[in-house]
């Protein structure tokens, strides 16, 4: 394939689904509806702007170090998949494909017969393709180049024998219906691979920054670097307290890690044959991830190997607790579409556990309303063995859920020597709202709601009238700050 007209043949229209294309001077025309697509540097924006990251604001080949040279990463993925990797990929679509750090060994590897290099971002694809123009690249195979985000629908079912990615699945809000249509563009017995982030890792890698943070920040307390580190470590804290609450993950670009069994079951469920989430390399103290992280964070060289020594001391606490497979920070997702119609149904699900009842003192929080013009602002702390996830707010019968996720070196100092496994929690225990009330003295009900669904009431079923400027409920007693 060599035109626009000949990859007609696997495209259609992302609006009505219908298979008339026509490539015009400068558009990508549906025939059916009428619906038409941008072309611009040889590329079609089927997204046109209904989607966006964050990634376009920042320079990403500088930030992730990507360069001209071939990404090891690769060769790392096929050794992963050891004897599940097929003799030839065939016709490859590559999904967040950014500035092309897995599309540069692909194309080198010679395993694809045609690509399809797609990308949210016009940006990103831009530089991938300059990328290959300039290292020659660019002529090796049939290419095309298109904006896709994984909710759109631009191609015809049956029109790929792999798909794969790199750290773009967890970008996708609707994971489930993502894979359900990556059945439907493999033809049988085509495959499916992504990596991934890994979600008990991750939690490990917390819990020992954590802990690095708390010792650092009795040894320095002046060291500005250490809130560049809670920052981080409190952003992804707060996807991990809010796994599977789609309506919050809806706001975040970075929306989810995965526990594998849950992934694999996914995966089953929406029709592919077999899946697995294969480790990578294991780090098993989180040094190499740590290493990476801090490095993003912009803490000078002196820092990052202060942390990476403590991590060599400090890892094993969280990362000994882990099984094998769960000691790489990252999954490789291998799915396999049937050769056949006929696909086994998924394993039985393990029934859901219910939460135990949280008992009053098993939440120690501290929140303040201060009642304004119009409003109600908001300020405070809860810390607990189970994550404390949202600060549930009823002013007059109108529901308010505030996340609990803000950096707090100084709640963590007051009780995270209280318990193992509570600094990362102590750590990321602020809160913070602006909450509108036309009501000159409303009712107030406040609750706590863990990670794991947990409710804590803070406040009378019936409710108390906000009637002074000042309200403070709290159970911290003497150690509030």
């Amino acid at each position: 394939m060599t035109s626009f007209d000949d990859w007609l043949t696997i495209l259609r229209c992302p609006s009505c689904g219908g298979p008339s294309l026509a490539a015009e001077a400068a558009t990508i025309r549906c025939l059916d509806c009428g619906g038409s697509y941008p072309v611009a540097e040889g590329i079609i924006d089927f997204v046109a702007g209904r989607e966006t990251t964050t990634l376009d604001d920042i320079d990403y080949d500088s930030l992730y170090m990507i360069s001209d040279e071939p990404s090891p990463l690769f060769a790392e993925l096929k050794r992963s998949a050891a004897g599940r990797w097929p003799a030839a990929l065939g016709d490859v679509l590559e999904i967040g494909a950014g500035t092309g750090y897995q599309t540069v060994p692909l194309i080198m590897a010679g395993e694809a017969r045609s690509l399809v290099v797609t990308d949210v971002s016009v940006k990103m694809l831009e530089i991938c393709r300059s990328r290959l123009v300039r290292t020659g690249l660019e002529k090796r195979q049939p290419l095309l180049f298109l904006t896709y985000g994984g909710t759109e629908s631009p191609f015809r079912a049956a029109s790929f024998d792999s798909c794969f990615g790199s750290s773009v699945v967890h970008h996708i809000l609707d994971v489930g219906a993502f894979l359900a249509d990556m059945v439907r563009l493999l033809r049988p017995g085509g495959v499916a691979f992504f990596l991934e982030p890994n979600a008990r890792f991750h939690r490990a890698l917390l819990a020992t920054l954590a802990d690095i943070l708390m010792d650092m920040g009795q040894d320095e307390p002046d060291n500005p670097e250490l809130s560049l580190m809670a920052n981080w470590l409190a952003e992804v804290n707060l996807n991990l307290s809010h796994v599977g609450d789609l309506d919050f993950l809806a706001t975040r670009e970075d929306k989810h890690l995965f526990f594998s069994e849950e992934i694999e079951w996914l995966a089953r469920e929406q029709g592919f044959a077999e899946a697995e989430a294969l480790p990578l390399r294991a780090d098993p103290c989180g040094c190499q991830a740590l290493e990476t992280y801090v490095t993003q964070c912009g803490v000078s060289p002196r820092t990052r190997a202060e942390v990476l020594a403590r991590a060599r001391q400090l890892g094993q606490r969280y990362f000994s607790l882990l099984p094998p497979r769960d000691l790489s920070p990252s999954f490789l997702l291998w799915f396999t579409k049937a050769k056949t119609s006929a696909c086994p149904p998924p394993p039985p699900r393990l029934p859901a556990v219910k939460p135990e009842p949280l008992a009053s003192n098993s939440i120690l929080y501290r929140v303040e309303l201060r009642r304004g013009h119009g409003s109600c602002n908001v300020q405070g702390w809860a810390v607990g063995h189970r994550t404390p996830a949202w600060l549930l707010l009823t002013l007059n019968e109108q529901l308010t859920r505030v996340p609990i996720w803000l950096p707090s070196a100084d709640v963590n100092q007051a009780f995270g020597w209280r318990a193992t496994r509570l600094f990362a929690n102590a750590l990321c225990a602020r809160l913070t709202a602006e909450i509108p009330t036309d009501s000159a003295s409303p009712t107030l009900s406040a609750a706590i709601e863990t990670a794991d669904g947990g409710r804590l009431e803070l406040t009378p079923a019936g409710g108390i009238g906000l009637e002074d400027d000042l309200l403070i409920l709290t159970n911290a007693g003497a150690a509030d700050s």
